[in-house]
């Protein structure tokens, strides 16, 4: 019988966060950044607030007007989503006999591995197959042409970052 997630949660999450996750934070350039993680392998609902109240000017004793606020939801983790896998074998033999701790190595070559995986996925990633869609592929992103050698380029790419902003 193969062991799942659903049969496991627990043991799981405890082996990759220590194995994986805590090493992968600190090498993956996005991750490092800060990003708030969410360490659930279910599908994520989040609320959001899509309407709010207008506040008003009341005196002493005077009744504070009521209003209704609308709330929606962001999903997560769809569960068709494809995750980031990989399988590395060896035999029990070299294990034994290897001169340096090689589950010391593995470890970090699978960190870095899945950490450059996840960084192309998070930057460049084009959502197909079901993958990742990257920040640079995300709905409304801006393009504008920089060149080193110009600082007007510079300008007109601060512009357009600039006109986005709603004050």
């Amino acid at each position: 019988m193969t062991e799942t997630t659903t049969t496991n949660p627990e043991l799981l999450r405890e082996q990759v966060s220590s194995l994986l996750i805590q090493p992968l934070e600190a090498a993956s350039v996005v991750l490092a950044a800060g990003p708030r993680v969410f360490d659930t392998a279910s599908p994520l609902r989040i609320p959001k607030l899509v309407s709010s109240s207008e506040p008003d000017w009341v005196g002493e004793s005077e009744l504070i007007p009521e209003h209704d606020v609308d709330f929606d939801e962001v999903k997560l983790m769809p569960t068709d989503r494809k995750s980031v896998k990989t399988l590395i074998r060896f035999s029990n033999e070299l294990l034994r006999q290897s001169v340096i701790g090689l589950d010391s190595v593995l470890k970090d070559r699978l960190v870095s591995d899945v950490a450059r995986k996840l960084d192309t996925a998070f930057l460049t990633g084009d959502g197909a197959d079901n993958s990742v869609t990257g920040i640079i592929n995300q709905p409304g992103v801006q393009e504008a042409t920089l060149d080193a050698s110009d600082p007007d380029s510079f300008l007109d790419a601060l512009a357009l970052a600039l006109s986005l902003i709603h004050i």
